[in-house]
């Protein structure tokens, strides 16, 4: 069964690497229109999205300040505890993250469930940027969960885009349109999708089952 989802497109969030100067990520959060309200039944997270159970190393390191240049990370890094002024919608609980299969170059994902209880993806580049990491950030609403969530990002000065997602368990592919009138097709694999592109994401739909 395929459905069909239009996405809003609203800034995303930059973290670590946006707190030091000079790094510069260009981060669109898309999240999808469609939806049901949560009710006292809802599955829990880790039941729709199994990933979020998985026992391997995230390869994401916890740091306190990212602006410390003593033991500075030699990769992405993640903040140990949220900003203040951290929206509980929009910031992982750390001890959920969990590293994603995307099979795009220079590109690593995870999954997290967000402090109010959405669905989160990260993503971030192996590049640095003027010497620092920038992760993306992007959560659903929790009341919105069972759609996912999706994260635009491209670097500053190139044109290539990574577009990631996480979906529940029960779908197997998603239709993407992009900006310049193309549609590809992705598995999912583990929860998760992603492709690099050099267009912009303007939909998504999702196949359910084999």
């Amino acid at each position: 069964m395929q459905n069909h989802h239009a996405l809003t497109k609203r800034r995303g969030i930059v973290v670590c690497g946006a707190l030091a100067a000079g790094a510069v990520l260009a981060v669109v959060l898309l999240t999808s229109g469609a939806g049901s309200s949560a009710k006292a039944s809802t599955p829990t997270l880790a039941a729709i999205y199994p990933a979020l159970a998985s026992t391997e190393p995230t390869g994401l390191p916890l740091i306190s300040d990212p602006r410390s240049t003593t033991a500075a990370p030699t990769g992405p890094a993640f903040l140990a505890s949220p900003p203040t002024g951290a929206d509980p919608e929009g910031w992982p609980i750390v001890s959920t993250i969990r590293k994603l299969p995307i099979d795009l170059p220079g590109t690593s994902a995870w999954i997290a469930q967000s402090i109010a209880g959405g669905i989160c993806i990260l993503d971030a580049r192996s590049t640095p940027v003027n010497g620092h990491y920038p992760i993306g950030l992007s959560c659903s609403e929790p009341g919105k969960s069972d759609d996912g969530s999706t994260l635009e990002t491209s670097l500053a000065g190139s044109s290539e885009v990574a577009i990631v997602g996480v979906v529940p368990s029960s779908v197997s592919a998603v239709s993407v349109t992009l900006s310049d009138g193309s549609t590809k097709a992705v598995p999912v694999k583990d929860d998760s999708w992603g492709i690099e592109t050099t267009a912009h994401l303007q939909s998504t739909s999702t196949v359910t089952g084999g």
